[in-house]
């Protein structure tokens, strides 16, 4: 719904983000389930004077590879994908800080078994601690 001065309203949670010229409709619940991403500390405070003059978030990244960050947000699941665009969105994901949520839902998913995921847990501690 536009109001007067032709900017997009919604009912409160609703947002449309222009990924690379691509224009998504979700909600900041949906762009707000994972603690400490990108999206989760953007929507703290006065979040809508970042908002362009169409009434959208823009964001210049890959608007094609969104789709799959946004699908992950709403399902919680990697989408199946070919090996390169899975590289492109493991890096958007990095871009977007979900990548932890994606390697943690792939430990607790069934794909692996108990010996597998202890291994793959204690490489990513590692991995944090290398970081720090």
């Amino acid at each position: 719904m536009a109001n007067n001065d032709g900017l997009i309203v919604f009912g409160g949670n609703e947002i449309v983000l222009n990924v690379g010229g691509i224009r998504y409709y979700t909600t900041i619940e949906t762009l707000t389930k994972i603690p400490n991403s990108l999206f989760s500390q953007f929507f703290v405070g006065n979040w809508q004077s970042k908002l362009n003059q169409n009434g959208e978030l823009f964001i210049d990244r890959d608007g094609d590879i969104f789709k799959y960050i946004l699908s992950f947000l709403r399902t919680g699941c990697e989408p199946i994908i070919n090996e390169q665009i899975k590289q492109e969105f493991y890096r958007e994901a990095h871009f977007y800080r979900i990548s932890d949520a994606i390697l943690f839902n792939f430990i607790d998913s069934t794909l692996l078994n108990d010996e597998q995921k202890r291994i793959l847990t204690e490489f990513e501690g590692n991995l944090i601690k290398k970081w720090k």
